[in-house]
């Protein structure tokens, strides 16, 4: 399985733009965050990018497995969050996502 999406920062000051990301796939179980499959930092920009990444190479998979395998019929969701203490969050930061594709492959 693949994920790609686009995605570009905004801020009202233009000169603040660069915010750092955390991508991370969960599945709908109790401990989502304990067994989430970690994609990595993103670091945005004032222009568009790809980003693409395999299920296979993200962090923490066997736990994601796990979670995963012990429930029926999960349902997932793709979370985004600033990666940094909450004291950095400046509430002029956006990141823009456009474009979600997700791909099982065989």
């Amino acid at each position: 399985m693949t994920v790609e999406f686009s995605c570009k920062a905004h801020h009202s000051k233009a000169e603040k733009v660069g915010a750092k990301y955390q991508c991370r796939l969960e599945a709908d179980v109790k401990d989502s965050y304990g067994s989430r499959l970690d994609f990595g930092i993103l670091s945005a920009t004032k222009e568009w990018k790809t980003f693409k990444q395999t299920l296979g190479s993200a962090d923490n998979i066997s736990e994601f497995l796990k979670a995963v395998n012990s429930s029926q019929h999960p349902s997932y969701k793709l979370l985004w969050a600033q990666n940094n203490p909450v004291s950095g969050y400046d509430s002029g930061d956006n990141l823009m996502i456009d474009n979600i594709l997700i791909t099982l492959q065989k």
